[in-house]
């Protein structure tokens, strides 16, 4: 969830540098500064590509595509949950954006491309929020988990530790299997094995 959030943030952040210099191309510029605009949003483009592919937790893509859902069961004395993982393809196409389709050669199509990049914007602050939510859950789950083993109230701040990925993958990690659906199922076994790892 973690790899996923910041994975959002880094490709919002170059589309939001993407339309501050289409709204410096709404200025009188030299022709040679309108390709360089050009050649630098092709640039941008590669970049969030590579980046879509690169995000990879446990072998498993988050940004690509290639992984939609997620599931993790959790089935471990009174908790009984499961937690379905919606993840985002951010490659630029599956957003809809084609720099190609950009014409930062005359101020009118600058102007023109500024609202297709503040839809993408506005989607992938609503992925960000659906992504809260679901680490919340996430958290309340693996609270439940370390209450159950000890009720001494003083574990749940280590929930809100930013180590949250790590503790879950210790979790997690030997219990990981793939459906013919490409959903990943992780059945916690034994609650005082996971506790050692949650509290270490």
């Amino acid at each position: 969830l973690q790899l996923t959030d910041e994975t959002i943030k880094l490709i919002s952040d170059i589309y939001t540098e993407m339309y501050t210099f289409l709204e410096q191309g709404m200025s009188p510029l030299r022709d040679s500064e309108r390709r360089f605009f050009q050649a630098k949003l092709q640039r941008m483009t590669t970049r969030m590509e590579t980046i879509a592919a690169d995000a990879i937790f446990e072998d498993i893509h988050v940004a690509n595509g290639s992984n939609r859902m997620l599931k993790l069961h959790v089935n471990s004395g009174d908790i009984q949950e499961t937690l379905e993982i919606k993840l985002p393809d951010l490659r630029p196409k599956s957003l809809n954006f084609d720099s190609s389709s950009i014409n930062v050669h005359s101020v009118d199509g600058c102007e023109g491309s500024l609202s297709p990049i503040q839809a993408i914007l506005e989607s992938l602050n609503s992925r960000r929020t659906q992504l809260i939510g679901t680490q919340a859950r996430l958290e309340d789950i693996l609270y439940r988990l370390e209450k159950q083993l000890d009720d001494t109230n003083h574990l749940r701040p280590l929930i809100r530790a930013p180590d949250l990925a790590m503790r879950t993958a210790a979790v997690v990690k030997e219990q990981i299997s793939t459906d013919k659906q490409g959903a990943i199922a992780a059945q916690i076994e034994s609650l005082h094995q996971d506790a050692k790892h949650l509290v270490s």
